[in-house]
């Protein structure tokens, strides 16, 4: 069983037939939505928000993008910006923030600050996309956000962010990879953002 989440690397010459997991329609699209908020109504209103935004349906239609959006609104009536650079801002300094109050819940400290922990992913981000990598080794990613974090906790963050919705590591956890191209995409600009010079080694 090969297994994909882009038919470009469907290797041809295994002879395997393919199956397509399609995107969830809008019935499945509430029912993802009320599982995690409770709310059948406030689920209707969120996709009709979602929606009215250019590129909508494959943002709706996709379950990790989607929970992101749960993980926005299950706690509060937050409205929902527009723009999905906005909704991965909101999302990760709620996830953040709710990350930091748990630590403090467990008596341990945060190790690293908002600013820190956005520059190191966004460094990987861009290092990642730069290489033309889809995943990178643990090495590579300890390397890259090591200078960021520290020493002493560039073990902690990795593992930490391999728990959530934004990195995912391998069936070995020898290698790492972005849980959806558009959170990578989303970090590289960060990155670009704060470093415009980066573009001449690409350009």
């Amino acid at each position: 069983i090969h297994i994909s989440s882009r038919i470009t690397h469907y290797p041809d010459q295994f002879g395997l037939p393919a199956f397509h997991i399609r995107p969830m329609d809008r019935k499945q699209q509430v029912s993802f939505l009320t599982s995690y908020i409770g709310n059948s109504v406030r689920s209707e209103e969120i996709l009709c928000h979602i929606y009215r935004q250019p590129g909508s349906s494959h943002f709706a239609g996709n379950p990790i993008l989607l929970r992101i959006v749960a993980e926005i609104v299950q706690d509060s009536d937050i409205a929902l910006p527009n723009g999905l650079a906005n909704l991965y801002e909101l999302f990760l300094r709620k996830w953040f923030d709710r990350e930091r109050k748990k630590n403090v819940v467990n008596g341990t400290p945060t190790l690293w600050t908002f600013e820190n922990f956005e520059s190191a992913l966004a460094l990987l981000a861009f290092q990642t996309r730069k290489d033309g990598l889809v995943s990178c080794s643990n090495e590579f990613a300890r390397e890259h956000i090591m200078p960021i974090i520290g020493v002493d906790h560039v073990a902690t963050f990795l593992a930490q962010m391999a728990q959530g919705l934004l990195l995912k590591k391998s069936r070995h956890d020898d290698f790492l990879q972005f849980s959806h191209q558009t959170i990578q995409e989303y970090f590289a600009a960060v990155y670009l953002s704060r470093h415009p010079e980066a573009l001449q080694c690409i350009l």
